[in-house]
């Protein structure tokens, strides 16, 4: 078998087979880790002939099959038929030195949403006209993604990436899903279960894209807040759920009437006279329009949500003031695996 290509045993019927383009050891080199998640170590690597910086994601082989995993497979099927410059790019699937071992090179990305916001925080708030160019990326490349009737499944700050220049990247794409069967039921352990929408934890599985809408709606309540924290801060199903009641308010004959239709409707009992919901006191920061998208965003019934393309067109964006920042005139901040995170240039002055 060649070094240079070498077929990955043992696909799942439903995929198509992956044939890595080259031998990783013939053209990268590891610099340093970045991160080490469930499926997989993320290194910051170098193209040894072009000296061009990469990301190298070293995938984890399937326990039993010995093969790539389901996951791995479905980011690498998303990736390449999806392109888009608000979506991580990836370059090419190459083959390690032993059966099985594969390594997917992707654009280096130099930050995490979630690192920067934490950043900000310790400095200053992010400018209106800075959460606006943000919430806009994020949106945009959903949106990409729901074109092709895909959903991501675990959009979080930690899985957004922003580079140098201001421009957001969607990654870690392990968890998409095709939908658009509605006699499919989906598995409902999926997003991090502080991003997490109603409708996963009262049905069985019965969701589809506005699950995606519902994370983004956390994403942005958590770059209008001054400190930088989570929305929803409990790590329990349980205790997630309660904060939706308290801070978006109850299902209601009027705000999602289906809902006692549920088939796990009654796993927390909803109080009969519940008292005013604390989203907004949460974000004192948000305009008046920021405040309308935040409600659409985060209605508690799918059927109810906004949809990406519709946001994007939401008067947020396109005309109440300021209007977004271009992504050049962000600061820049050191990269992802350094551990001082301050910016490098200092921001303009004026809150915009």
């Amino acid at each position: 078998m060649s070094k240079r290509k070498r077929s990955i045993d043992l696909l799942p019927l439903n995929y198509p087979s992956v044939d890595p383009s080259g031998s990783f050891d013939d053209n990268y080199e590891i610099l340093n880790s970045i991160e080490e998640g469930t499926y997989g170590v993320v290194s910051r690597g170098v193209n040894v002939h072009t000296k061009a910086v990469v990301a190298i994601k070293a995938v984890r082989p399937d326990t039993y099959s010995r093969g790539l995993t389901i996951t791995s497979l479905r980011e690498i099927s998303v990736l390449k038929q999806v392109r888009h410059q608000n979506i991580v790019n990836l370059i090419e699937v190459v083959a390690g030195p032993t059966a099985g071992k594969v390594y997917l090179v992707m654009e280096f990305v130099e930050h995490d949403l979630g690192a920067l916001i934490r950043s900000y925080s310790q400095n200053r708030p992010l400018f209106m006209s800075e959460i606006k160019t943000i919430l806009s990326q994020i949106l945009s490349g959903t949106q990409a993604l729901h074109n092709h009737w895909i959903m991501h499944r675990d959009l979080k700050t930690a899985n957004i990436l922003m580079t140098n220049k201001g421009i957001v990247k969607i990654a870690d794409l392990g968890l998409a899903r095709k939908y658009g069967d509605e006699l499919y039921k989906y598995t409902t352990t999926v997003v991090t279960v502080t991003y997490r929408a109603p409708e996963v934890f009262f049905t069985n599985g019965d969701y589809g894209p506005e699950i995606d809408m519902w994370s983004i709606g956390c994403i942005f309540a958590e770059l209008l807040s001054k400190d930088g924290s989570s929305l929803f801060r409990s790590h329990q199903e349980l205790g997630v759920v309660q904060e939706i009641f308290d801070k978006i308010g109850v299902p209601t004959a009027q705000s999602w009437p289906d809902f006692r239709t549920l088939p796990n409707n009654k796993i927390v009992r909803v109080p009969k006279n519940p008292p005013e919901p604390t989203l907004l006191q949460l974000v004192p920061r948000a305009t008046a329009q920021g405040k309308d998208l935040l409600h659409k965003l985060l209605a508690l019934d799918p059927s109810k949500r906004i949809t990406a393309s519709a946001a994007l067109n939401h008067a947020f964006f396109t005309s109440e003031s300021p209007p977004p920042k271009h992504p050049t005139q962000f600061p820049s901040f050191p990269s992802r695996g350094k551990l001082d995170a301050t910016p490098t240039t200092t921001s303009p002055t004026t809150a915009t």
